[in-house]
């Protein structure tokens, strides 16, 4: 059966929105976890966004959200080794197989991929997503400096965005994308990446990270939802950080 007629698509606004169905995920947490889900069990399907409406090759969205959806459910679970190895595939189900992530793990290392800059919005996003679970599974058993290369993989998805404009760019130009999961992937890629730095004792660049995601956030475009990134950047903590002298002894 084509992918075309095992998941419908549909566009609204900018989202594109499909529709997978939940046995096609259940199936693959039975495999995984080798435990029964119920048949009516909902499974929540997310919305990619296209914030520049694109509208580009999303081919990759039919095999990569039943993948994410696993991930999802396994990490929601606290199965975080099987969860990151899921975010993993997901992620290379984007940039390709033979393809290696984070940058920073392959030979000689990186920050320009052709790749990277080349991608489309949708796709983007959803790497910075799978990026930054992948991170999160991590920390949560105890590996926080490779959690750290996949954060960082995160900026660096952002800064190639950047190179792909043929015009000169300043550091007062606002590059970001008016879209909430654009922000919020970037911004919680900052603010985890602070909480590792603070918590190695590193808290110059703690404070480095947390206070770019203040900035960025401090006047946001209008479609973007400024409720939830309050909710990821609670003002206190950053007034906690800039208490820090660097380094700072009580760390």
């Amino acid at each position: 059966m084509s992918h075309a007629r095992r998941f419908g698509a549909k566009v609204s606004g900018n989202k594109l929105k499909f529709n997978v169905p939940v046995s096609t995920v259940n199936e693959a947490i039975n495999r995984t976890l080798n435990e029964e889900i119920p048949e009516d069990e909902a499974t929540p399907i997310p919305e990619i966004d296209d914030p520049i409406g694109e509208r580009g090759d999303v081919s990759f969205l039919y095999e990569y959200l039943p993948i994410r959806l696993v991930a999802d459910e396994l990490q929601k679970r606290q199965s975080y080794p099987a969860a990151f190895a899921k975010f993993k595939q997901a992620a290379l189900v984007i940039v390709g197989p033979s393809f290696e992530i984070p940058l920073y793990s392959a030979e000689g290392g990186g920050f320009r991929s052709e790749k990277y800059v080349k991608m489309k919005m949708a796709q983007r996003i959803a790497l910075m997503y799978c990026c930054n679970r992948a991170a999160e599974c991590l920390i949560n058993i105890g590996k926080d400096s490779e959690a750290l290369d996949w954060l960082d993989e995160v900026t660096i998805l952002f800064h190639n965005m950047v190179f792909c404009n043929h015009k000169a760019m300043f550091d007062w130009i606002d590059v970001n994308m008016n879209s909430t999961e654009f922000y919020y992937e970037r911004m919680k890629a900052l603010s985890l990446s602070s909480k590792i730095f603070v918590r190695l004792g590193n808290t110059a660049a703690g404070v480095q990270r947390r206070w770019t995601a203040h900035t960025n956030c401090a006047n946001l475009p209008p479609d973007v939802d400024q409720d939830r990134m309050d909710r990821l950047l609670p003002n206190d903590e950053m007034t906690d950080l800039i208490q820090f002298s660097h380094p700072d002894p009580k760390t």
